[in-house]
């Protein structure tokens, strides 16, 4: 009367070996979404990282705002730049449409920190331009 029936015991052996099988393959599956979302947050911070190289180099910024002034289509308009301790003001002076247009694009095409941009209307087919980089 007091013994228990082998069967007994090997189906509860099969019941916690299933359940436990069970809760191994939920444990993989959790630890290879984990897994992703590691190698994604690698990938962003590679391209932080990158990104940071690019835009918070003071050094960078300071050659990129120079060889911008440089450029010919750049240094026949130019009037005036002041380098400040962060900030580069430029002023360039009867900048006509197609010229304004090569300045713009070289700017938005660079790494380059504009802080402002203010544009005037000199006559019809003239412009002056003020421009802030920050270093």
């Amino acid at each position: 009367m007091n013994r228990i029936n082998p069967f007994y015991i090997l189906l509860f052996l099969l019941i916690v070996f299933g359940i436990t099988l069970l809760q191994n393959f939920k444990l993989k599956k959790e630890l290879s979404i984990q897994n992703q979302k590691v190698e994604e947050m690698k990938k962003v911070a590679i391209k932080m990282n990158t990104l940071k190289n690019y835009w918070g180099d003071k050094k960078k910024q300071k050659s990129r705002v120079l060889a911008l002034l440089k450029e010919p289509f750049v240094a026949k308009f130019l009037k005036d730049a002041h380098k400040n301790v962060d900030r580069y003001k430029v002023f360039l002076e009867n900048v006509d449409a197609k010229s304004a247009d090569l300045i713009f694009n070289k700017i938005l095409n660079e790494f380059i920190k504009v802080n402002s941009i203010q544009i005037k209307r000199k006559n019809q087919k003239s412009i002056n331009i003020q421009m802030e980089f920050k270093l």
